[in-house]
């Protein structure tokens, strides 16, 4: 595989996740052939539906109704075509493709939570056989972790945050974690095994601090406003830096 072939297949899935998250919000079957104007629902022409050209050609807006395209497509468009470029880069061929695969299920967390603060159990589910199947049946394992390793990871992350919600309700009467944050993080363990847990939690920690403390120096008139933070996002990206990061890729 050559890298034009891989910019093209990586729009091409960056497309069809844009797409995804779309219908997952809008409640709409993820098994539709035709993809649909998700302001008016008009069926989108082929030669309308490019990735990322159709955008910038149509001037970010629908020859359907005129109205303005989402700006979150290219950007998860770009996104998926940068991840899918790292992939490349830095593994061989077989585990390119299982990265890249896993990959697709990790951005659509990502995104439905960076924009909407929403995590599907229908994702979370598909994401757990995802990482199961990885973990037993072939070699990609870039944090060396063991069934057992694993598995321990699972029960303790789960237990530690879902005692954490409950501790922070009864304190602050608010739910300072999501359900969905919890289960992702349960997943999240699967792949990371019990040593590299903890970097993973610091890490989507202080990713999560750094947003605050950002929107907080930005918007100093509501700095006693509460603010919603994806945690989900913050935990898939700190997974794809520890990944990385592990194959000796810096991109810091």
């Amino acid at each position: 595989m050559n890298i034009f072939l891989v910019i093209i297949i990586g729009l091409i899935i960056g497309s069809f996740i844009g797409s995804t998250v779309v219908r997952l919000i809008n409640n709409q079957s993820l098994f539709s052939v035709r993809s649909k104007c998700p302001r008016c629902g008009s069926i989108i022409k082929w030669y309308q539906n490019i990735p990322l050209l159709s955008y910038i050609f149509l001037r970010a807006t629908s020859s359907c109704c005129n109205k303005k395209i989402y700006y979150f497509y290219p950007v998860i468009e770009v996104s998926t075509l940068i991840i899918f470029l790292i992939n490349f880069i830095l593994l061989n061929e077989t585990n390119f493709y299982i990265m890249s695969f896993l990959s697709i299920f990790l951005l659509i967390i990502l995104f439905t939570d960076l924009f909407f603060f929403l995590i599907f159990d229908i994702a979370i589910i598909i994401l757990f056989f995802v990482s199961i199947y990885i973990l037993l049946f072939t070699e990609f394992n870039p944090f060396d972790t063991t069934i057992l390793s694993s598995l321990f990871a699972f029960i303790l992350s789960i237990s530690i945050f879902y005692l954490t919600k409950i501790i922070f309700f009864r304190f602050r009467r608010i739910n300072g974690l999501g359900t969905g944050d919890i289960k992702l993080i349960g997943i999240l363990s699967i792949i990371t095994g019990l040593l590299y847990l903890p970097y993973l939690i610091i890490m989507a920690s202080l990713l999560a601090i750094s947003h605050l403390m950002l929107v907080k120096l930005i918007d100093r008139k509501n700095l006693m406003t509460e603010i919603k933070s994806p945690f989900g996002t913050y935990l898939i990206i700190s997974l794809f830096l520890l990944i990385y990061w592990n194959y000796r890729i810096i991109i810091f």
